[in-house]
């Protein structure tokens, strides 16, 4: 730790003196630009962040005596904190390996880059600073999108089971936005390479919660839809028609961050509960009814989209 006096410079300004270990290290000269962050009560300075980036640091997870989702979470959490490089090591870790590779394997920019007996090392090759996020937040919500109009093949098993890959898929999209917006909120730098406000990280963060809700929902829809009975189909069909229409409508009222159009289809949520409560009397199957609880919910997340755009609002 090095302690440094404040020294008075013109009328109002302060300076500090920087180590000179820190300056011949990093190879800086008078002229160079230098990245501070303010984090709570400090002050954090990099050198260069893009291309030092102040995620370089290891994440060593040891995964004996562990079961295998909590192994899982600790390679999420690695993951969403940021970290470069994630190393699994123990002396059971090639009996499980495959399972590990293969979680790995579920996040964007993640490899394996190291394998040894036992231990292997992922690395993240993902550069936060050249993301679009509302092009990520657009493909999220164009999988919605199809996972809805295949969910109404309901003659088609294939297509039915393939919604399960594009839920996958909608989750891995889930994480990355996860992990930049945690980036963006703790680091001015993510934030300003993102253009993006404090107000705009929370309408994203939300919104994202949403899309992976509304994305399960719609592939455990999928899954009983292939049970009904024919005669149900005509109901089935007539009420997700619907849903869909209001997902459209909500979707758009985002988009145009219109807070009328949104506080107007906050109100068709009502009707459409009404039309939920009149499909499950109608209901002469068990998949009937589960789809009723299911369908419920996506209403249910689809309307709280709708509250993102009128809440949470910078007027």
């Amino acid at each position: 730790m090095y302690i440094r006096k404040l020294v008075k410079s013109g009328l109002s300004s302060l300076v500090v003196a920087l180590p000179k270990s820190w300056i011949k290290d990093n190879s800086m000269k008078g002229g160079d630009e230098i990245y501070i962050e303010e984090i709570d009560n400090y002050l954090r300075l990099t050198a260069d962040i893009k291309k030092k980036g102040i995620s370089d640091r290891v994440k060593t997870i040891d995964v004996d005596n562990k079961p295998l989702d909590f192994i899982f979470r600790e390679i999420t959490c690695a993951y969403l904190n940021d970290y470069m490089h994630i190393v699994l090591k123990g002396e059971t870790l090639p009996k499980k390996i495959k399972s590990y590779k293969k979680r790995i394997a579920e996040f964007i920019a993640l490899e394996v880059v190291e394998e040894e007996a036992k231990k292997i090392t992922a690395r993240s090759f993902l550069n936060i600073h050249d993301i679009d996020l509302q092009v990520l937040m657009r493909r999220m919500d164009n999988i919605v999108r199809s996972m809805i109009a295949d969910t109404k093949s309901v003659d088609d098993k294939e297509l039915l089971l393939a919604i399960g890959d594009r839920d996958r898929e909608l989750n891995k999209l889930h994480y990355v936005v996860i992990k930049i917006l945690k980036s963006a909120q703790a680091r001015r730098d993510v934030q300003e390479s993102l253009n993006l406000e404090r107000l705009n990280i929370m309408k994203y963060w939300e919104l994202n919660m949403m899309l992976e809700k509304i994305g399960d929902r719609i592939k455990y829809i999928a899954s009983e839809v292939s049970g009904l009975k024919k005669s149900e189909h005509g109901d089935f069909l007539s009420l997700f028609t619907e849903i869909s229409a209001f997902y459209v409508e909500v979707m758009n009222a985002f988009y145009s961050n219109s807070t009328k159009d949104a506080i107007e289809a906050s109100i068709k949520r009502e009707a459409l509960m009404k039309k939920i409560e009149d499909y499950d009397k109608k209901s002469q199957s068990a998949s009937s009814t589960r789809l009723t609880i299911d369908i419920f919910n996506m209403l249910s997340h689809i309307g709280d989209i709708t509250k993102i755009v009128t809440f949470i609002q910078d007027e």
